[in-house]
């Protein structure tokens, strides 16, 4: 039998692996067949025409092992190796006709070593998002799908179906819980999700469904989405909006003046919900790569954007949470290039940025000044965001110790409230440091216990010790393939999970 066009490929495929198991979890509008190895596919697909059944092999197939053939959405295989990659590929089947296959991979682990992974079919680089009150791990990728797990096991979450964008997801997804919204949810919570498609959703974080699309607001958004909780402190918002609201701003690249920032109505969709309640538009908005601070304390929101590769425009902005305008006194500043997000110290006294080039400074809230730190070696920008580790004001008497990482260093430095000071026992007395094999690496994030966790290109996660920048441990000890990307610590289940450029997210037990 000859086919006149392959069947469409399943329009999603991934996987989780955990002790001695795994499964494979897919949507298609026809029945599939599953292939197995233990080797990467080459060319191997059945023979259109061919009919088959659980166990057959050979001929096309090659060394691949039909698995499953059926109508089912997901396939769990148990009694398989730990440490071995088990190679899969789902083909929709249209009457003996085949298509050209999605390939996925995944490695069951013992739990001493690895607690599970899950994986997708593109890279998944960003940090995943936690939604503790369900559970659950949630997490977007370079497949356009926002994806959920169980963060016990990594198996998708019970109900849940992968979310698709129409365009990859690059940031940590936003998460507020159904008690905490405001107008009431309906017992919903709500992941807020940007896409470089250029619209923000909001996502029912334990089914998947769609609550409410936001209009196209540019071609890209890269950047997270910063969350106004009227729950946390209430806000009236221009036209009289009390509902919470959602900050986002625009990456339209090869576009250094028209990037704007949105506020958009957080409700559910009958509710206003996706609506835009303002619009900041200055006319010299370089790129935004990075998640708006939202500053309960003053009212106002941190944006950080380029600078058109110069220092002619600002790069960081103070807008007025409630209308959109600049807020009052000092409200914008030029610092060159910013792509990572603005955090602020313990008690909100000070805003901490990292530029492009490497230097990082800190903003002092009350009148705008600012202090500044330049490293004496490494290279590159500062990724993701200072990260500040103290729980008091910066000051003389406690000063804040700042950890930060460029290409292929990690910095730790002190700020007293007027001044940086190199971490003296970091790099004898530089405060900085390189991690085992010289990795590049990702942005830092620390459990609270004194031990910090940083992705590495060498498809490892370091722990390095706060105390003195030591690289301590590294898991897995042979790294996966790929680079491990940023980081996120689970307090709940004292755990790290991190995707990586292989499509897969991982968990580790901490600390190891």
């Amino acid at each position: 039998m000859g086919c006149a066009a392959p069947a469409s490929d399943p329009s999603y495929v991934s996987a989780n692996g955990q002790n001695l198991q795994a499964t494979v979890y897919w949507s298609s509008s026809n029945p599939v067949l599953i292939l197995r190895k233990t080797a990467a596919f080459a060319g191997e697909k059945p023979t259109d025409g061919t009919t088959y059944t659980a166990g057959n092999t050979g001929g096309s197939l090659g060394t691949g092992v039909v698995q499953f053939v059926g109508s089912a959405t997901e396939l769990l295989q148990t009694s398989l190796a730990n440490a071995t990659t088990y190679y899969y590929k789902v083909f929709s089947n249209a009457a003996s006709c085949y298509s050209p296959g999605i390939a996925i991979d995944t490695t069951p682990a013992a739990p001493v070593a690895t607690q599970w992974s899950y994986a997708t079919t593109a890279a998944s680089m960003a940090p995943p998002g936690l939604d503790p009150w369900s559970n659950v791990v949630v997490s977007g990728s370079n497949d356009d799908y926002f994806h959920s797990m169980a963060d016990a096991n990594g198996t998708r979450a019970s109900g849940f179906a992968p979310f698709p964008t129409g365009g990859p997801i690059q940031s940590r997804p936003s998460i507020l819980p159904a008690g905490y919204r405001t107008p009431a949810g309906s017992g919903v919570n709500i992941a807020y999700v940007s896409s470089q498609d250029g619209f923000l959703y909001a996502v029912n974080s334990a089914t998947g469904a769609q609550v409410w699309k936001s209009a196209s607001l540019g071609t890209t958004l890269q950047g997270g989405a910063g969350v106004w909780i009227q729950a946390l402190k209430p806000l009236t918002f221009t036209g009289g909006v009390t509902s919470d609201v959602v900050f986002v701003g625009t990456s339209n690249t090869g576009n250094a003046i028209n990037n704007k920032v949105y506020a958009l109505n957080g409700a559910a969709a009958a509710a206003g919900g996706g609506t835009i309640v303002w619009t900041f538009a200055p006319g010299n908005m370089d790129i935004i790569s990075s998640t708006p601070y939202v500053d309960y304390t003053n009212n106002v929101v941190w944006v950080t954007s380029r600078a058109a590769g110069g220092i002619g425009q600002p790069s960081v902005w103070k807008l007025n949470a409630s209308t959109g305008a600049l807020a009052g006194g000092t409200a914008t500043w030029t610092f060159n290039d910013v792509d990572s997000s603005p955090v602020p110290n313990a008690d909100g006294a000070f805003i901490y940025v990292g530029t492009n080039a490497g230097t990082l400074k800190a903003i002092k809230v009350s009148d705008g000044t600012f202090s500044s730190h330049t490293p004496s070696s490494g290279a590159g920008a500062i990724k993701g965001m200072p990260w500040p580790l103290s729980w008091v004001s910066a000051s003389v008497g406690s000063p804040d110790q700042i950890i930060f990482s460029r290409t292929a260093t990690v910095h730790s430095v002190s700020f007293d409230g007027s001044t940086f000071t190199p971490t003296s026992a970091w790099g004898s007395g530089t405060g900085v440091v390189q991690l085992t094999g010289t990795p590049t690496v990702s942005a830092p994030v620390d459990d609270g216990a004194g031990n910090l966790y940083i992705g590495g290109s060498d498809g490892k996660v370091h722990r390095l010790l706060v105390s003195n920048g030591s690289d301590a441990a590294q898991m897995p000890a042979t790294g996966v393939s790929g680079t491990m990307g940023d980081p996120t610590f689970n307090w709940d289940t004292s755990s790290i999970h991190v995707g990586a450029t292989n499509g897969h997210i991982y968990t580790y037990t901490t600390p190891f």
